[in-house]
């Protein structure tokens, strides 16, 4: 997936490691929130909390308390 696979709606907030839009996916017209984080000029420590989030997204793909990864 790439970027240019969404049309981006609006700004729905910014936390500590990254952006959030709504946005929708040009192929489905499926609404998702989109995280972009930028991975440039990061300390190592801060990458590696990108990484443990995103590992526990994979680990918890069915869980209702956990919002569905598309891709990362």
């Amino acid at each position: 997936m790439k970027t240019s696979d969404f049309k981006f709606l609006r700004f729905l907030g910014e936390g500590t490691n990254g952006q959030v839009c709504l946005a929708v996916d040009k192929a489905t017209q499926t609404r998702v929130a989109f995280k972009a984080i930028v991975k440039r000029g990061r300390a190592s420590k801060q990458m590696e909390v990108v990484m443990r989030e995103r590992d526990v997204h994979a680990k918890l793909p069915d869980s209702p308390l956990s919002v569905k990864m598309l891709a990362a």
